[in-house]
């Protein structure tokens, strides 16, 4: 028989262009633009348009025309766009070159992580 083949990572991009197609069908049912793009190189760096109420007690409110904060908490997480816009450009060249560098600069082929 064929080994099980892993596809998570396929089934989770698949999830979310589904939830995307859900959410643009909604907005263009109230009459709003599909969503924009939003990552590294396409809005970090730049103005957030759109503001969001989403009308819950625990979450709070963005108003339009808002820039990315430089660094923002989640939880007990802090998030720094600059450290994922780096972290982006480093798995990009990893990709390419088929390898990752561990923290001691030793080579760990791509093809061995699970």
């Amino acid at each position: 028989t064929e080994p099980e083949k892993d596809r998570q990572g396929e089934l989770f991009a698949y999830m979310h262009e589904q939830m995307l197609a859900r959410y643009n069908a909604e907005r263009l049912g109230v009459g709003l633009p599909p969503v924009v793009p939003f990552g590294p190189g396409i809005g970090w760096d730049g103005i957030l348009t759109e503001g969001y109420n989403p009308n819950l007690e625990k979450c709070s409110f963005r108003p339009a025309a808002m820039s990315v904060p430089e660094s923002t908490s989640h939880g007990s997480r802090i998030i720094v766009p600059s450290i994922m816009k780096t972290n982006t450009e480093r798995l990009a060249i990893a990709i390419a070159r088929n390898y990752l560098e561990d923290p001691k600069k030793k080579k760990v082929p791509t093809a061995t992580l699970r």
